[in-house]
């Protein structure tokens, strides 16, 4: 059985088994006729295209460029199985297949990490349910006209924020790092800055503390929304602009960090201050990391990669599992 941990996020999709896989989070459309090459004018590389029941979509970092963009980011899009989401899912598992020189994978085990919001009391057992009937069966699709498959057998869910606690905690074996052991009794916050949400979880002996848990739409898309605030552009143009360090938000930032500094002492007030250990994962952590280990006092702990963080931390889990 091949395991594989898969990190739905809104931002990137990764997987991570035998190799990490990262794919930017942008789907769109193809429709239209494309140009060839036009003398004096440059184009860009086409991105990966897959075709499944009968329609096609562009996939990855170029994909609103080509196509039209299709920026769903409603949790009903993992209970449903979205197109979008879908072909996303397809993108990011063709990639991992080319970086192991096959084309199909057979008897595949995923652990699935998904936004807290997907799994309070009203949704899990209706997110849990709904994603195993898409995701476990035995997948066929075309990537560039060439065909793709995956049998997946197992499905199980859980939350990024335990994934990030695990990459913590566990080494690449799935085995505690004895150093970090004894905090695992102790309390361990996480804070998970993705593109869509501020994800807050408290932990203790591995024991949920509730009244920590928190999940707001205040990720890495706010930021670009104050950077743009009449939507001249999709998500996906500004998040291409941010990731080719093109995108002027030297104002917006300090705005985006109090209104995440200030969703940190709303929920969490003092108590912040006996958390042993601060983990903080995502594609925030990155822009934020001045103004969140000031706030932390030096407890903070920031992998060194934060946006795989959360894939890898689950591999470990299931690993230790």
């Amino acid at each position: 059985m091949h395991t594989l941990s898969i990190d739905h996020g809104a931002g990137n999709m990764k997987l991570f088994g035998d190799c990490a896989v990262l794919v930017p989070s942008r789907v769109a459309v193809v429709s239209g006729e494309t140009l060839s090459r036009v003398a004096g004018l440059h184009t860009t590389r086409p991105p990966l295209r897959i075709r499944l029941n009968g329609h096609q979509f562009y996939v990855g970092d170029t994909a609103h460029d080509w196509g039209r963009p299709v920026e769903n980011l409603d949790n009903s899009r993992f209970v449903t199985g979205s197109p979008d989401t879908i072909a996303l899912t397809y993108a990011a598992l063709t990639a991992y297949m080319q970086a192991h020189g096959a084309n199909e994978m057979d008897n595949v085990a995923a652990i699935v990490g998904l936004p807290q919001s997907a799994l309070t009391e009203d949704a899990a057992k209706q997110t849990a349910h709904g994603l195993r009937s898409w995701l476990r069966t035995e997948h066929t699709w075309h990537a560039d006209g060439l065909r793709y498959s995956a049998n997946i057998t197992d499905v199980k869910t859980t939350s990024q924020t335990v994934g990030a606690l695990f990459d913590y905690l566990l080494d690449d074996a799935g085995e505690y790092i004895a150093a970090r052991k004894a905090e695992f009794k102790r309390e361990i916050a996480v804070v998970s800055i993705g593109m869509n949400t501020l994800e807050l979880q408290v932990t203790e002996a591995g024991t949920i503390k509730q009244r920590f848990t928190d999940s707001e739409t205040l990720g890495v898309r706010r930021l670009l929304e104050l950077c743009d605030p009449q939507g001249f552009y999709s998500r996906g143009e500004m998040d291409a602009a941010l990731r080719a360090r093109t995108l002027d938000y030297k104002n917006g930032l300090p705005v985006w960090a109090s209104e995440i500094s200030g969703r940190l002492e709303q929920r969490w007030g003092k108590a912040l201050r006996r958390f042993a250990r601060v983990i903080i994962v995502g594609g925030g952590a990155l822009l934020l990391q001045q103004a969140l280990t000031t706030q932390f006092e030096g407890r903070e702990w920031i992998p060194d990669n934060p946006l795989m963080a959360v894939a890898r931390g689950l591999h470990k889990f299931s690993l230790r599992r």
